[in-house]
């Protein structure tokens, strides 16, 4: 029996290991970060045009970007509503682009037991489509999905996922393991659950996922874990920073805390190892 669950990616809270350095900070999405206006104005168009319209491509090429920014209050001073206008029809445009190499894109809905998903499909590609950049938590819920279908749906191959990158919009590849392994990958996912529900896994995501990633392209894992776990003191933050990780983990760890753990290498192959496998080229 396979439940649905979201994405192993992170960490569960150590009831009896709270220590958090300083005050918890919100931080919102990475998609409101840069241009929020822009932003909010796309997501408003595109949820419009839904993917699954047979004519979302004439009309993303098509859109009066002017009559949009009235719709929704933007106002852009003097002339820079010219600029505003060319970026937003470059980064339509770049959408087209990537929708129109999927023909007749098809709504589904799938659904085990208590468990429901709503996907795209395309030629038995489902089509993940994110406005905003690639990072490992939407590519792990992208992921995930994959396995839950590709369980129950035999001719699954594959996930395309598109997804933001400064103004444009490209996209990655996940390759369906299969049914049966689908199936025992999810269940592993779960028996990983299962025994940390109730502390922190002991694996900070993002820098496990660079020690799985370089351990496999024959690199030093180490090293590539404690650069994003550390981070550059002089220009950005290492994961270790994170407040929510501090709540784990306490504050200021090194990566030998970790790798003094005779579980951490098995159980981050584990967790992280297919998802390497289904993005190799």
């Amino acid at each position: 029996m396979i439940y649905w669950f979201k994405a192993p990616q992170l960490y569960w809270l150590n009831k009896k290991n709270i220590s958090p350095k300083g005050i918890f900070i919100h931080h919102p999405d990475e998609e409101y970060v840069s241009n929020l206006k822009k932003f909010q104005l796309v997501t408003k168009v595109i949820q419009k045009l839904k993917i699954d319209n047979y004519d979302i491509i004439y009309e993303l090429k098509n859109l009066n970007i002017k009559e949009q920014f009235l719709e929704n209050g933007i106002i852009a001073p003097r002339n820079s509503i010219l600029t505003k206008e060319k970026e937003i029809k470059n980064l339509l445009g770049s959408l087209a682009e990537n929708l129109s190499k999927d023909k007749n894109i098809d709504r589904v809905y799938v659904k085990s037991n208590s468990n429901k998903e709503e996907y795209f499909i395309s030629d038995n590609v489902v089509i993940e489509l994110i406005h905003s950049k690639l990072n490992l938590k939407s590519l792990s819920e992208a992921w995930i999905k994959l396995l839950f279908i590709s369980s129950l749906e035999k001719k699954i191959t594959k996930t395309k996922v598109i997804f933001r990158k400064e103004n444009q919009y490209k996209s990655e590849i996940l390759q369906s393991p299969g049914q049966l392994q689908s199936k025992k990958i999810l269940e592993e996912y779960i028996n990983i659950f299962k025994n940390y529900s109730d502390k922190c896994l002991p694996l900070p995501p993002e820098s496990t996922y660079k020690y799985v990633e370089a351990k496999m392209l024959l690199k030093n894992e180490k090293k590539a874990f404690s650069e994003k776990w550390i981070g550059n003191k002089t220009f950005t933050n290492g994961e270790r920073d994170n407040r929510t990780i501090q709540i784990c983990f306490g504050n200021k760890k090194e990566g030998e805390f970790f790798f003094g753990n005779d579980k951490f290498d098995d159980l981050s192959f584990r967790l992280y190892g297919p998802l390497f496998k289904a993005l190799k080229k």
